[in-house]
């Protein structure tokens, strides 16, 4: 094995310019594939990182209530449907599907103050939400920056606490300096903070219902969602056919046709989303492996190229060999051992170069900021990531070096079938 290998390093030196070349070739196509990889990787990561901003967990959807489209049961189009308190629980008890569903009403102000501070100039909104304290929980989880969430007793005790983004706390309090326990007006109402969250996007404002409800009387008026949490989470088809159900269920109360999709409608963006996204990244897997075993192949035909020269200059040793007793397989394994050798060396050392540009990508992104971009969201200023982590996975390189050895074996064939069908007198003829 190793007087094999001295042998064809040292027919590698021999031509070191022609070897130094292909390897380039093949080394360059590998570098390529594995950074158009990794590009790909952060597109996703940053995609999924964006979307994920204030979305709901993958177990919930909102059940929103709107405007009739069609006439039904005696009543007109253009009706606006609202729902009522008992709804939430009745829908709990009818279908099984449902493990809970929380009552939502909403409001925006266009601006926050706290002891004479306002936070946010006229025109820019937020939106506060009056829910259940298991809101939080079940469908949206908050990741707290200090204090906690909203409980069960400070909706029982109709307590005027308020639970608000990092994005509001940093533009309301200086560096360092607490929120909790200030006094915050939003609107009519002065809470007292009891938490802060982690601001991922979402900029909303929490309270207890029952506060809003009582601050606001004719919210319960203009109750047009809840909030529904499933047993386990149904795909788009399965949702579908549950909204059906739903809207065949309250036909009756509502006075809304079955079919009217605009008067009652289930937001669930977060799970057909997923499978859409699921399929562009794939589509975009397919595309970049495509592009970049493109390249790489460019590369490979010059590394066939080069091993069909050397069968040619080697043509007499061949013909000796096979005199001298070698198997046509002894001369197959040597044509072959030689191209794997140059395809996979030059492989890693390309590897190695676009695994080190990754994470140089990756580091200047997360130290200059850069794949980033802010836009102002409702006042809020949040950070879009165009790229996130862009680096491959291990099973990604195991492939990419699976595929060295493939292309290297690929590209030695030709060359070494057509060493193997040369007659020995032949060949020691040939000078």
């Amino acid at each position: 094995m190793w007087d094999s290998l001295n042998e064809i390093g040292a027919q590698l030196k021999r031509n070191k310019l022609r070897t130094a070349l292909t390897g380039f070739a093949v080394g360059w196509g590998v570098l390529m594939l594995i950074f158009l990889l990794g590009i790909g990787t952060g597109l996703r990561n940053g995609i999924v990182s964006n979307a994920e901003k204030g979305r709901l967990s993958d177990a919930a959807c909102n059940l929103r209530a709107w405007r009739t489209e069609k006439p039904y049961d005696g009543y007109e189009e253009g009706r606006s449907i609202y729902f009522s308190r008992d709804d939430a629980p009745a829908l709990e008890k009818h279908f099984r599907e449902i493990e809970h569903a929380f009552p939502v009403c909403s409001f925006y102000v266009d601006q926050v103050s706290c002891e004479g501070k306002v936070f946010n100039s006229a025109g820019q909104w937020k939106k506060v939400i009056g829910a259940d304290p298991d809101y939080s929980i079940y469908v949206k989880p908050l990741r707290m920056r200090e204090g906690r969430t909203l409980r069960k007793s400070d909706e029982v005790m109709r307590q005027k606490y308020i639970v608000i983004p990092s994005s509001i706390a940093d533009g309301l309090f200086e560096k360092g300096e607490s929120a909790l326990g200030k006094q915050i007006l939003c609107e009519k109402i002065t809470a007292t903070v009891v938490g802060v969250y982690q601001d991922e996007g979402d900029n909303i404002i929490y309270m207890p219902y029952s506060v809003v409800t009582t601050v606001f009387p004719n919210m319960e008026v203009y109750l047009n969602e809840i909030a529904l949490v499933f047993d386990r989470k149904y795909n788009k088809k399965e949702l579908q056919t549950i909204e059906k159900r739903i809207r065949a269920f309250f036909s009756p109360v509502k006075h809304t046709a079955p079919d009217d999709d605009d008067a009652l409608w289930m937001n669930y963006w977060n799970q057909s989303s997923s499978e859409s996204m699921g399929k562009l990244f794939t589509g975009l897997d397919l595309f970049l492996w495509f592009i970049g075993l493109s390249i790489l192949s460019i590369g490979i035909v010059g590394v066939s190229n080069i091993m069909l020269v050397t069968v040619r200059e080697r043509i007499r040793e061949i013909g000796i060999r096979k005199a001298l007793g070698a198997k046509g397989k002894d001369i197959v394994s040597m044509i072959l051992t030689e191209s794997v050798l140059i395809t996979l060396v030059s492989g890693i050392v390309g590897f190695l170069v676009g695994v080190g540009l990754l994470f140089l990508v990756d580091w200047l992104m997360n130290t200059q900021g850069l794949g980033q971009i802010s836009v102002d969201m409702m006042g809020g200023g949040d950070v879009l990531s165009l790229f996130k982590d862009p680096l491959i996975s291990g099973q990604v390189g195991i492939l990419a070096i699976l595929t060295m050895v493939i292309a290297g074996m690929i590209a030695g064939y030709v060359p070494a079938k057509r060493a193997v069908k040369i007659p020995p007198v032949e060949a020691m003829r040939e000078e």
